[in-house]
């Protein structure tokens, strides 16, 4: 499911239910601003970037991947 950021805002503990089965996209118009994913998967990918050869900020890991 996709939300305008007004949706997530009115429904966000419905955007929290779920982003505990798949990560959910927040969109500001046609751009998307930010992703809502479960605290499992964010300690998961927390992990892979801690493994990594040099130190990176999420936004490189991210952007790498």
């Amino acid at each position: 499911m996709n939300w305008t950021i007004e949706n997530a805002r009115q429904h966000f503990s419905e955007l929290i239910d779920y982003a505990a089965q798949e990560p959910q996209a927040v969109f500001n118009e046609q751009q998307i601003v930010a992703i809502v994913i479960d605290a499992q998967m964010f300690e998961e990918f927390e992990q892979w970037r801690l493994r990594q050869p040099k130190k990176r900020s999420i936004a490189d890991a991210f952007e790498e991947m």
